[in-house]
């Protein structure tokens, strides 16, 4: 068989599978897919292993999700820019105080 040929029956057996797990396929389908499978044990191990992975791609979803949405429940910090510039001016009127009673010993 070529590589093409390889892949051709690969991408077919990845899309049964993937419409058989989505609940896409015909009752007649479903029906036959069931029996190839029974048949099949790779075939088993194959929608297996599909469902797996797509579970744990929607957890993985879920979690992220939840955590966006604590992350967006939690409220900006505002910079509280008069206190700034309370505590900037009295640092301020202290340093030139000092400067005056530094240069009036002098």
């Amino acid at each position: 068989m070529s590589k093409t040929t390889k892949q051709t029956m690969a991408e077919n057996r990845f899309n049964q599978i993937d419409r058989y797990v989505s609940g896409l396929m015909a009752d007649e389908e479903v029906v036959e897919f069931e029996q190839r499978m029974r048949e099949n044990l790779g075939l088993a191990e194959g929608v297996h292993l599909h469902r797996d992975i797509l579970t744990g791609m929607e957890l993985q979803f879920m979690r992220e999700l939840k955590d966006r949405l604590i992350l967006a429940d939690i409220p900006e910090r505002k910079v509280n820019w008069k206190l700034i510039a309370v505590i900037a001016g009295g640092v301020a009127i202290l340093a030139a105080g000092y400067a005056i009673y530094y240069y009036s010993l002098l």
